[in-house]
Formats: structure tokens, sequence, C-alpha cells
């Protein structure tokens, strides 16, 4: 390697040895690739690592290669040509690009530096390779880049362009998209050479506005918009529209990007719909029908030509205020059919006629005929219509109508058989075809003069009072033809008068299909009769199954976690961490369980009929507050926002407050499930516009629901298919309940949602005035107690627990010992009387549907006992059974109930309770 560059060391270089040394160290790292290629042969003499890794060749293999077996797009001749000045001294060093192809086949670009050199009067190239891949990369994504904002530039409807503002009131054109010279008729070179050629073709009526626009384009920093016309190079009168952004520059200047747009068609349909509607408008005025034009939705009404208060006999006032105001002069019977035609937006033809009722109390008949008109994007965007009085055509066919009424109705127009009838004689005077057919006469002449007594059954003393009593009296009977046969016909007769004659007039319908038919209805619906009853007592099997099922279910599951708590709180010994993990475990699932058997056991009482409500008077605020107690924790996990938003004058609502509290808790649950960390859940409380119901609205920013999905979303046992739905599981129940709760409170339930946006949940409920006082206790025990208050706590008579299920009563007993109380446990009826009969507890605690007793069946049997009579009596009851007791304790003093599941640190709590107020009392 010495060797190599030592050579270089002649008298031009004055380079010593041990430079050499140094330089060939250099070359040897250098990050580049080293060539030394013989001037003559062009073969390659040394090629650094650098060079051997980048081709993929040993430098023996190179050695034996010339520059042209690497660099493909070389040839001898333009070699040669290049390195001539090079060659003739005229430069000491020259750079070319090329591409290096590797031992692989594979090529990357290169740029070479090249010098000559000289070696014991042999001349070699000493060239320096730099691999220039990233930079021709770099390269082509900016060109790539231009061309395609260069496409975007000149493919929009408008001109792009950007404008140089100075402070002395010049303006350079920076740039400007091909589609500019379309629209104006001016070169690009024109405009980019001076600003004057695009400002000289401003209409000289719009030239003031425009200079003003350009004066502040350099003052007012805000953006900006200006229309107007211009005058092309052919004389052609355009509209345009400019709006641009400003960018302030470091030295003062002001760049304005922006867009042009040709509005000259949207402005030639303004113009001509202006024209248009002025030519409507002195048509409208100068004929007696009615003209008007409304928005397609009936909220603004355009105009009302002057024959509205000639006809109507009101002012166009009130319905140029609100357009629906009309609909208080149309006559009653008519508003219904007015109504269903205006209940959607006009977006068709509508032919419409009715009754009005005029100021003066005449009613005139009117035809309104509606048609939209579209605008030029083929859009409805308001509705004409003409409105005629046809009070005298109405009057005319009623004339005509009555006058026809009687030979259209008796003669051949009719469908059923028509007989007139002498009152006097009762024979046939005349009657239709279809009465000659149904009697299998031969003519219509047999008929005649003949008795009617096959058309009634009754005689014809009762035929007389019954149509003189009812005006129009009808039986079902079997008629008898001429030739014997016989069919079912619906007959009715009618007193009417004929040329001042009083006539009966005799309808028969031949109804023997119809009987089949009912005959055979009649089958089908005992059939159906005896299946729903089938259904009715499988709906009831399967409902008792369900709570007895739920109660079997639930009484061990309370036993877990009266037990789990019990653990938790070391009530019985102190437990290590893994422990307390695992009892925190056991308390959840079991927890999980007992909501969903909750669930199920509600499901199935709203199903039976079996659900009761417990009315009351609820604070609104409290409600919506207590809700958001449940599932603050959740959010504030996920860091969801939750706000609540009362927008209604009504503190308080006639409800259920549980059922409520279950309704507004589902849905809140359901909000914070599905949305994700940082979304925000909303509950807002509204009133509709006459305050007939209350409106409790659950919105969420979460993932919503799409649209075919939302039929099934309140279907019992029914999941949607989503993927974040089945990773959050659920049985389905949820919002099923939360809809057959709300028709139970007289209310109903709607959702409106959108995929990725978030949804929102409806609950509309009554005002109702049921109203009833709850008897539940509640409250938690002060931590701030005397000596004398906790002896009182802890009394030295016992407490007796009674429970006909064992590991609940061992597991409550259990814990209220571990508080320091002596309990007596009680698992049957006969050993609780036993007891009582030998002691006197402090307190009395029984868990009523563990022996499936009532409380007026239990309670005064207790208070028989003359020492119990004023002692305290807990009731552990189900939700079901609380509707029914409250009422009932009022009569039986110093009793209370709580609603299972209860934890036994609440149950601890409510004893400590009573103990101290009986205490400071």
């Amino acid at each position: 390697m010495l060797e190599k560059f030592t050579s270089i060391s002649d008298s031009r270089t004055n380079l010593t040895e041990g430079d050499a040394m140094k330089v060939a160290q250099i070359l040897e790292a250098s990050p580049n690739e080293v060539y030394i290629v013989d001037r003559t042969t062009l073969t390659i003499e040394y090629a650094n690592p650098r060079a051997t890794r980048n081709l993929g060749y040993s430098l023996e293999t190179l050695q034996k290669m010339t520059v042209f077996d690497i660099a493909t797009d070389l040839n001898a001749v333009d070699f040669n040509e290049l390195v001539t000045p090079l060659i003739n001294h005229e430069v000491t060093q020259m750079n070319l690009e090329t591409i290096h192809r590797r031992a692989d086949g594979s090529i990357y670009p290169i740029e070479v530096y090249l010098q000559l050199v000289e070696k014991a009067e042999k001349l070699s190239f000493f060239a320096i390779i730099i691999d220039i891949t990233e930079r021709k990369n770099v390269e082509q994504s900016l060109q790539d880049k231009s061309k395609e904002l260069a496409n975007v530039a000149n493919n929009i409807p408008g001109a792009i362009y950007r404008l140089h503002y100075f402070g002395d009131g010049t303006i350079d054109v920076e740039y400007v998209s091909d589609r500019a010279a379309e629209i104006l008729e001016v070169s690009l070179s024109d405009l980019y050479a001076d600003f004057n050629h695009f400002i000289n073709l401003v209409h000289e009526a719009d030239r003031d506005r425009f200079s003003l626009f350009l004066q502040n384009g350099f003052t007012d920093l805000t953006p900006s918009c200006w229309e107007g016309r211009l005058v092309t190079p052919s004389q052609g009168l355009i509209w345009i529209q400019v709006c641009s952004q400003a960018q302030q520059q470091s030295d003062g200047s002001v760049m304005r990007y922006g867009v042009l747009l040709d509005i000259t068609a949207q402005k030639q349909a303004e113009l001509a719909l202006q024209e248009s509607e002025e030519k409507f408008r002195q048509f409208a005025e100068n004929i007696d029908d009615i003209f008007w034009m409304i928005d397609p939705h009936l909220k603004q009404l355009f105009y009302v030509s002057p024959a509205y208060e000639k006809i109507w006999g009101y002012p166009p006032d009130a319905v140029l205020e609100n357009p629906l105001n009309f609909l208080q002069r149309i006559h009653p019977d008519d508003r219904p059919t007015v109504e269903k035609v205006i209940s959607q937006p006009i977006l068709e033809k509508h032919d419409t006629e009715y009754r009005i009722i005029r100021s003066d109390g005449e009613i005139r008949w009117l035809r309104d005929r509606a048609f939209p008109i579209k605008n030029q994007a083929g859009e409805i965007d308001r509705v004409a219509g003409i409105a005629q009085d046809i009070t005298e055509e109405k009057q005319a066919q009623a004339e005509i109508h009555h006058n026809r009424e009687l030979k259209e109705v008796i003669f051949d127009e009719a469908t059923d058989a028509l007989f007139l009838i002498n009152p006097e004689t009762f024979t046939i005077v005349d009657c239709n075809r279809r009465a000659v057919e149904l009697s299998q006469a031969e003519s219509k002449e047999q008929l005649l003069h003949q008795p009617a007594d096959y058309l009634y059954k009754k005689t014809l003393s009762q035929v007389k009072q019954l149509i003189q009593e009812e005006g129009t009296w009808t039986e079902e009977i079997i008629i008898r033809t001429l030739h014997g046969q016989e069919f079912w016909g619906d007959v009715a007769w009618t007193e009417i008068q004929v040329n001042q004659t009083s006539m009966y007039l005799v309808r028969v319908t031949d109804i023997s299909d119809q009987k089949a038919f009912e005959a055979e209805l009649k089958t089908t619906n005992e059939c159906l009769e005896l299946t729903n009853q089938e259904l009715e007592r499988a709906t009831k099997l399967k409902d008792e199954f369900l709570a007895s099922m739920s109660h079997e279910i639930r009484t061990p599951l309370n036993a877990i976690l009266g037990m789990s708590e019990a653990l938790k709180e070391g009530a019985f010994a102190a437990i290590n961490e893994q422990q307390q993990q695992a009892v925190k475990t056991i308390d959840t699932s079991a927890r999980h369980l007992l909501a969903l058997i909750n669930d199920i056991l509600d499901l199935a009482k709203i199903q039976s009929g079996t659900a009761t409500l417990n009315f009351e008077q609820v604070n609104i605020k409290a409600l919506c507050e207590s809700s958001f107690t449940f599932i603050s924790q959740l959010a504030s996990r996920k860091g969801i926002d939750l706000k609540i938003q009362i927008n209604t004058a009504a503190n308080r609502l006639n409800t259920d407050e549980l059922r409520m509290r279950q309704i507004l808790i589902n849905l809140l649950s359901n909000a914070v499930k599905f949305t994700d960390k940082g979304g925000k859940v909303t509950l807002t409380v509204t009133e509709d516009y006459y305050r007939e119901n209350i409106l409790f609205n659950v919105s969420d920013t979460g993932i919503g629901i799409p649209q075919n999905e939302i039929p099934q979303l309140f279907e019992p046992f029914v999941q949607l298919n989503s993927e974040f739905n089945r990773n959050h599981g659920g049985t389905g129940l949820g919002l099923s309940l939360v809809r057959r709760i709300t028709e139970l409170l007289g209310g109903s339930i709607g959702v409106e949602s959108e995929v990725g946006k978030g949804s929102t949940f409806s609950v509309k409920l009554p005002y109702t005035d049921v109203y009833c006082i709850s008897g539940e206790v509640s409250g938690e025990v002060s931590s701030h107690l005397s000596d004398q208050q906790l002896n009182q706590i802890y009394p030295s008579s016992p407490i007796l627990v009674a429970n006909s299920d064992q590991p609940t009563l061992d597991t409550t007993c259990s814990y209220f010992e571990a508080s320091g109380y002596e309990v007596l446990a009680i698992n049957t009826m006969e050993h609780l009387f036993s007891t009582l009969s030998a002691v006197t507890p402090q307190i009395i605690i029984i868990d009523l549907s563990s022996f499936e007793v009532t409380a007026e069946s239990i309670i005064p049997s207790l208070r028989q006992i003359t020492e119990l009579e004023k002692t305290p009596i807990f009731l552990l009851i189900t939700q079901i059974e609380s509707v029914e007791i409250e009422e009932k304790l009022g009569a039986f003093e110093a009793s209370y109930y709580l609603v299972k599941p209860i934890r036994l640190r609440n149950l601890l709590n409510q004893v400590q309770k009573h103990l101290i107020e009986e205490f400071q009392w």
C-alpha cells in the first residue's frame, strides 16, 4: 500500500514517505470509495476496503477488471472525450455522475471526483467515489411532490395565486396556477410581469371597490373576499370571487395566498331567479287566486299574494310571522288532513282540498296545490303554490250529487242488491240488476209487486218499529232464492223519500264467503287461544323458574359476599396481602354475578307483569348526582369528563326513584364503558315545549353504533357484533331492562348514534300525580362517640339474627361477634318463638325472604309478646318486596327494612345508629 502512494510523492506533491503513509491510512479508512486506475488500459490498480464492500468484489478480482466493468453507463469513447481537459492539464480535477453495478447485479448512483497522477512517468487516474443514492431519492421525491402540487393547482375549479404586498403600494405576482390564463384570457408571463394586467380587467363600475380591497390587503391581515366583474380581452363579461389569507413577512411586507373562482354561472342564475320572482310577483298580485312561496320545511313564508286577505278574511301578518298559523283557521274536520300533508318537508307535488272558517264565520272551500322548485344544483330550496276558492264549485257538485244520488244508488251502479219496498204492502216496487241476480229471477218484472217476505225474519210490525226507532235497521239472515237455493245475506233497511213518497230502501249483500271465513276464523281463533294458553303457561313457568333459581343462587351469593366482607375487614383474623387480593376477587366476582341475577329477575318480573312501582316525589338534581356517584370512579380511571346539565324549571319528578336511578346508572355505565380515554359523558335534563314530558339525555363521545344494529339494541340477551363490545363483555340485558322499565314508568326511550362520534340515549317520562313516601332507613354512625355511647352500642342484651340459610346466618353472626356483640342465631320459626319466650333481645334482625313469610304475618305475632312491644325489628327483604311493604310498616311501630343484597358493614351501621338514637332520646 505504501508503495502505491510513495510514488505520488514527486517534486510536485512534496510528500515525504511518512506523509504518504498517513495518506494511505486515511484512504484505507475513508467512508467513500477510492480507486487508482491505469490511464492507458483503464484497469483498476487499487481499491480501498470501502470500494470492495460496496461492490461485493475482492481486491484481487477488481484488479482484473476495468472501470467499464463496474460503471455501466460509460464507454471508452465517451470516457476519453470526457477526461481530455484533465489529460491536457486544462483542469486539475473534474467530477461526473454515473452508476456502479455490484457483483450481485444491483446498481447505485455515484458522484466521481477524478484527478490525474503520475508514477514513474506512468499516468494513473485517482478517483474518489461518493454514493449519492439518498440524495437522488430526495431529489426524485421533491420532483414527484412538485408535479403533484402542480396537478392539484391546475385541476381545482379556480386559480391559485400568491401576491406579495409592499409598503409602497406595489404588488408582485409570486405565483399563479395555469387555470388563471383560461379564466382571465391573459398569459401567465404578462401576469408575472405586471399585476396591472389583472387590475385593468376589472369592470369600471367595480374598480373603486377593488382598489379598496387591494389597499386593505396590506393593512388588514384577516381573511378577506371580493366579488366583482371583469371584462376579458375578448370583451366577455365574467363574475369572479377572490378570497385570500394574509401572512406577515419579516421585512414588514405581506404575502397573501388565495384562490380566484369564476362565479359567472352562479351570478347569472341569481339574476335570472330575481327576474323570474319579480314577474311571478306581478302576476300573482293581479289575479283572484292566492299565490304563495315557502321553504320546503315550512319555516319561512317568502311571499303570499294580496288575495289571501280577500279569501281568508284575515291579514297575512300572522302567517308571515309563522307559516303554521294558517292551521288555526282550517275547519276542525279537515285539519288532520292538512297536518298530515305538512308533517314532512314538501318535496313533491301536493293537491289538497279543505275548508276554512273566515273571520265573519263563513265556511269556504279551498283547493291548494304545491309545486317544489329546484335550484341550479337540482336541490329543492323553495315551494310555490296556488290556493283557489272552490266554494261555488263544491256547492254545485253537492247539488248535482244530491240529485243523482237516488238513481246511482238504486240502479245499475250498485254492487249490492237494492230493493224499493212499499211500506204499506211490503211488496217490491223496484230493484236493480244485482237484486235480480241474487234472487235468481229471469227478469226484474218477475220480482216487481212480489211480497218481500224473504228479505226479513221478524214480523212486519217489528220491522216498521225498528226502522222508526233506529233509522237504519240491519240483520244477517239466510235468504232463499226463487229456485230454492240459500245464501247468507246482510240486509239493511232504511226509510227514504222518493218524489215526496216514503219508501223502504233495502240493501242485500251476499256474505256467504264472509260467513265461511268467519267459521274458519273462529276455528283458527280457538286454536290460537289454546296456543296462547300454552304460551302463557310456559311463560309463567319460565318466570317462576327464573325467580326461583335467582333466589336459590342469590342466597349462597349473599353468604359469599358477607364472608368476603368479613375477611376483608379482618373480622375473623388478619390476612396477608395475597389473601386480601384473593378475597377482593371473590367479592368482585360475586357482586358481578349477583347483579346479573338481579337483572334476570327484574326482566322476568317485568315480562310476567308482576313488577310493581313505588312512585314518589324525586329531586331531579339529587337523582342525577347520585347516579353519577356509581360511575365516577370508572370515569376517573379512564380520564373521562363527566358533566350534568339541568335545563328545566322543574325541581322534582313523580316517579319510582329506584327504577329511575337504575335506568340512569345503566345508561351512564354504558356511556363510560364505550368511551375512550379522555372522552366526555354528559347527562342533560330538559323538558318539552308544553312541559308534558321531561327528557333525560345521556350523551357520550364514544365509538358509536352502526345504524343497522340499532333495531337490535334493546332486545334481551343480544350484544351488538362489534369487537369493542365483545372485549367488554356483558349479558345483553341492560338496555332491554332500561326500555322495559321506562315503558313501565309510562315513558319511552330512543337513541341517536354515529360511528366514531358517539351516541345519545333519550329517556322521555311524563309528569305523574302519584305520590308515595319511602320508609327505608339510611345513614352512617358517627365515628366520634363518647364512652357512654359506646357502651350503649354494645348492649348487655344480645342481638337476635334469624335466617333459614345457615351459611349466611353463620357469616352474619360471626361478623357481629367479631365487632363485640353477643348474638343469638335462629334458623327456624319454631326456634325463633321458643327463644323469644325465654330471652328478650336488644334488636331483632329477620331475613323475611329466607323464611318465605310476610311482614304482616310475623310482626303482629312478635308484638303479642309483651316484652317485644317496642323492640326494634329490622327486616331484610328483596327489592320487589320493598314496594309492597312501605305502606304496611306504618302500622308496626319500631319496624324497619333494608333491601338485599346488604353489606354487613351497612347492617352494622344501621344497628349502631339505632342504638345511639335510642340512647339520645
